[in-house]
């Protein structure tokens, strides 16, 4: 299947995070969420062209999120958010910036915690 899963934490502490993974990934809504890609993605890579292009060729992007990365020193699970249905905006390269929209809302108490960071 073409699908790009994302997995994003939203909460990015400096011991587990290098300054180049350390992505501003953040909801800006319910069911609009601002996301970067991975450092050496370029809008004109081939990744950054099926992103863009993701409904033209066929791809599903999926969103998997979690607000630490650990909690109470285990590693904390993703919730999945599910698909994307549109991308709204994007911008810059490496990483690109992206605004995308979600087909479902982000859990109310995720969603509260993480527009906090």
């Amino acid at each position: 299947k073409k699908t790009y899963p994302h997995f994003v934490t939203f909460r990015k502490e400096e011991k587990d995070f290098a300054p180049t993974t350390r992505y501003k990934d953040y909801p800006i809504n319910r069911t609009r969420l601002h996301w970067e890609s991975q450092a050496a993605t370029t809008q004109n890579s081939p990744t950054g062209q099926n992103y863009i292009h993701f409904k033209d060729r066929g791809y599903q992007i999926l969103f998997f999120a979690r607000l630490d990365k650990r909690v109470e020193g285990e590693t904390s699970p993703f919730l999945f958010l599910g698909p994307a249905e549109n991308l709204e905006s994007y911008e810059s390269n490496r990483p690109i910036k992206m605004i995308w929209d979600l087909k479902y809302p982000i859990p109310a108490e995720l969603f509260e915690a993480a527009k906090a960071v």
